[in-house]
């Protein structure tokens, strides 16, 4: 995945309204009576999915706005809100997808950044002063918002304002909504500010989070099938990204490697592993290759998690193997060794 700076005219252009809708909505500082709990929709002509977004800072930390595209973006936002396990949040889909605007320090922006707000006419300074824009995906290293982005997130500003008012005005009937509806704000065509109207629409129905790999059974299941499957064998499973992020040329959005490793339960010993990108890793393609690696089937699986383990249950089944979840794994103090020497 490419992502260029911004430098055309037009694409500066829609920074320049970011940036005008942004320090606006700072100074109007919703946060002052709207929590991250307050989430409203923006329709934006043209897009496929609604956005989703809501106001950060009425705990005095980190001012800005999030912004979340699509489902993918909602289902995130919820799994903010209802896990305490940051582990669970993590576990595959890491950050993301969101936009985040937030007031900053000099030092969170690099050259270009800063050079582009000059060349289009803002100064900043002092302490969280400065716009600072990211965009986190699943797997990738918080980075600079693409022009379609900026695009979005400047059309989303420009009305949050208005919502906010109308939040402040209504605060009784957000409050008794909130649990199953969200104000809808339709941007009309020419997404002036004033241009848009305000309605309720159900939340939308979110389905639970399931990790699936694209994976050929038939393939699978005639390579390993036949191999004898060893009575009391436990393997360990588990995966996790890498704590520094790669990028392999100038110009590439820098993404977070998986690292994925199959260990023995009895020894502790690793089987196999394998590092990979968020497209390119499967647990079941790695779990294949160890078992034709080493000529023989386990008697059963042992993972960390739930959802992980769900991740490759269609497979267990098929293959006749038990799993069982563990809260600690042999295998971790191996991981934490190789993650080390990434």
């Amino acid at each position: 995945m490419v992502t260029k700076f911004i430098d055309n005219p037009e694409d500066k252009q829609d920074l320049y309204n970011l940036l005008q809708s942004f320090m606006l909505y700072t100074e109007y500082a919703p946060w002052r009576w709207m929590t991250d709990t307050d989430i409203f929709a923006v329709e934006i002509p043209g897009e496929k999915e609604l956005y989703y977004a809501c106001v950060m800072g009425c705990e005095g930390e980190m001012f800005g706005m999030a912004i979340y595209q699509g489902l993918k973006g909602l289902k995130y936002y919820q799994r903010q809100l209802e896990t305490e396990d940051p582990e669970e949040v993590a576990m595959i889909e890491e950050h993301g997808p969101v936009l985040l605007l937030t007031l900053g320090d000099r030092g969170e922006l690099n050259n270009k950044e800063r050079q582009l707000y000059k060349e289009l006419g803002f100064s900043f300074r002092g302490h969280n002063a400065w716009p600072v824009f990211r965009s986190f995906k699943p797997g990738f290293y918080p980075w600079i918002l693409t022009p379609a982005e900026a695009h979005a997130a400047s059309i989303v500003l420009q009305h949050a304002i208005a919502v906010a008012e109308h939040c402040r005005e209504h605060q009784n009937k957000w409050h008794e909504n909130g649990s199953d509806h969200i104000p809808l704000c339709k941007v009309l065509p020419g997404s002036a500010s004033e241009n848009f109207t305000l309605e309720w629409m159900p939340f939308p129905e979110i389905n639970d989070e399931e990790i699936r790999f694209a994976f050929d059974y038939d393939t699978a299941i005639s390579a390993v099938s036949h191999l004898p499957q060893i009575e009391g064998e436990g393997w360990e499973i588990d995966w996790c990204y890498s704590p520094g992020p790669v990028q392999e040329k100038k110009g590439d959005y820098p993404f977070y490697p998986i690292l994925g490793i199959i260990a023995s339960r009895e020894s502790g010993l690793i089987l196999n592993f394998k590092l990979s990108t968020r497209d390119e890793f499967n647990a079941a393609s790695l779990l294949i290759q160890t078992m034709v690696k080493f000529n023989k089937r386990p008697e059963s699986l042992i993972f960390k998690t739930e959802l992980k383990a769900r991740s490759v249950l269609d497979l267990a089944h098929l293959l006749e193997i038990d799993f069982y979840l563990a809260q600690k794994l042999l295998l971790e103090e191996c991981q934490a060794s190789l993650l080390e020497q990434l």
